[in-house]
């Protein structure tokens, strides 16, 4: 039994029975499903970080947040692990994922509003949001289209995560200037995670499991566009 295999296996074990083992035209509709839901959820995103950007006391909310590391952490990790807890429960996990999207929409405002001080121009806001969609779109074409098995990037995505998730809390907590190298490794290993996402909801999740996958992937795509603006207002 190769790895691909015994990860379906555990994956229907634990999940029920992986969307890769249904027919063509379930796994299409399984599919669709989950990119509609994506994309309601970026649609909502983008309202929060709007109405963010428009209301002074949201805003400064939310900065004030911001500057307090150890308090935004705890609200990014807490929220993410509690809507993943909440993913397969019934009327919870929409609920859940409706927050979720809210919320990283509202962060995310501060993030623009500092783009636009530092280039002058909403343009790069576009930019990066364009930037983003192309390398989403094309990355998420390439791993439902490929034949090669993606199965064991998991373990050093993750590992990957974890070592540039502690040097940004490093950088928070101290002096230290993580630089746009940091965003640029972001960029790059946020790629990974969407072929690999895109792949592993096919082999990870049943075709109920459309909230669980809607989360993976807007949060490649919601932290890669972080840092792709953050690259770009820097040029």
């Amino acid at each position: 039994m190769n790895y691909s295999n015994q990860m379906m296996n555990q994956a229907q074990e634990y999940f029920g029975r992986p969307a890769i083992m249904e027919s063509a035209d379930v796994r299409s509709q399984f599919l669709g499903k989950v990119y509609a839901l994506l994309g309601t959820g970026l649609v909502l995103a983008g309202g929060a970080c709007v109405a963010t950007l428009n209301s002074k006391p949201l805003l400064g909310a939310v900065m004030g947040l911001m500057q307090n590391p150890l308090f935004y952490i705890l609200a990014i990790v807490g929220l993410t692990f509690g809507v993943q807890a909440v993913a397969r429960i019934p009327v919870l996990n929409v609920v859940g994922y409706g927050v979720f999207t809210l919320f990283f929409g509202a962060i995310t405002a501060p993030l623009v509003m500092m783009a636009v001080m530092a280039t002058g121009s909403g343009d790069v806001v576009v930019q990066a949001l364009g930037l983003t969609a192309i390398l989403f779109v094309g990355l998420s074409a390439w791993a439902l289209t490929t034949k090669e098995d993606l199965s064991r990037w998991g373990t050093y995505l993750f590992i990957g995560a974890l070592i540039l998730f502690g040097i940004g809390v490093v950088g928070m907590f101290t002096s230290f200037n993580v630089g746009l190298w940091w965003s640029a490794l972001w960029v790059a290993l946020l790629a990974g995670y969407v072929m690999y996402d895109t792949q592993m909801i096919q082999r990870r999740y049943a075709v109920t499991d459309v909230v669980p996958a809607s989360i993976a992937l807007f949060t490649d795509f919601i932290v890669m566009f972080w840092h792709i603006l953050r690259l770009l207002s820097r040029r």
